[in-house]
């Protein structure tokens, strides 16, 4: 582990697909947080989650936001440490979905036979893992369902691709309202109009929320600076904004091992029967490299 004090850190995201908008919020965001932390907080952008991945094991990174199934990877090989859970409704959880568009004919899984499917990326645990998991479970084989498959790098995308008629349905994340028991708070939200053009054609189940982490070797005192300024950014008026924006959560709050040992069994016993073989690369980043966001 390092002893030395950094000048500045570095935090890395997902960033394919993402409008200049959000990219603009996103600086806005590290901005804010370094001023919590007392060091400069830049932000650079990865084309895939694998990338993003690749970025905190070679220690290009300080910090990372990451989904759940490449965090647990990292965790595992004490590459990364996790500082705090992305929460929505108080929960550190989010579900998994299908979603057609309003007007579709599709009004079961098994009518997604000869379909086009809009994915996220091959780590995205609401936005490809868990359903094809789930449809097999149910005797469907995503492997031979689909007349067309593709990733599209970003939730917001592939929500996108349905709404435009490019794809017929894709997986993405929503939240369950612990009282009344309905899905809000959807990859959607943000969308104008989407709400309007989507239905929700199935439900898989409760996967644990993403993660921001630091990168294992990075001083322990800071590591406690950064967790800490992060729950208090996103408990202040400009930092919850700021929050909502750029993570689509509520708050920070420190992390916990909860719901982490089901999704491992089952992203092994899947990836071990083939059902999470890559379809193709993510979209767009077969040459593009990582920079940082402007």
């Amino acid at each position: 582990m390092s002893d030395a004090i950094p000048k500045h850190l570095l935090f890395g995201m997902a960033a394919h697909a993402l409008s200049p908008a959000a990219k603009a919020r996103m600086v806005e965001w590290t901005t804010f947080l370094g001023g919590y932390v007392g060091l400069p907080v830049g932000v650079i952008g990865a084309p895939s989650y694998e990338a993003l991945s690749e970025m905190v094991r070679r220690r290009e990174v300080d910090l990372a936001w990451l989904p759940p199934i490449p965090f647990v990877a990292l965790e595992r090989t004490n590459m990364a440490i996790p500082l705090v859970s992305n929460h929505r409704l108080g929960q550190a959880q989010f579900q998994s979905v299908l979603i057609v568009r309003a007007n579709s004919r599709i009004r079961t899984i098994v009518g997604l036979k000869g379909k086009r499917a809009a994915w996220v990326d091959p780590l995205s645990a609401s936005g490809y893992v868990l359903p094809r998991i789930q449809m097999a479970a149910l005797g469907i084989d995503p492997r031979a369902t689909f007349a067309e498959e593709r990733f599209y790098g970003s939730h917001e995308a592939a929500v996108r691709a349905v709404v435009g008629d490019k794809a017929d349905v894709c997986g993405t994340h929503a939240s369950l309202d612990p009282t009344t028991k309905r899905f809000v708070n959807g990859s959607w939200a943000k969308l104008e109009g989407a709400e309007e053009s989507i239905r929700l054609l199935a439900t898989f189940g409760a996967i644990p929320s993403d993660v921001i982490v630091a990168r294992s070797d990075l001083r322990v005192a800071v590591r406690e600076i950064v967790a800490h300024s992060l729950a208090a950014t996103s408990n202040v008026i400009q930092g919850k904004a700021l929050v909502r924006d750029v993570f689509g959560v509520d708050e920070f709050r420190k992390w916990t091992p909860t719901n982490y040992e089901g999704l491992r069994l089952a992203v092994s016993q899947a990836a071990q029967r083939g059902l999470l073989d890559a379809i193709a690369p993510p979209q767009g980043t077969t040459d593009e490299t990582e920079e940082p966001i402007p």
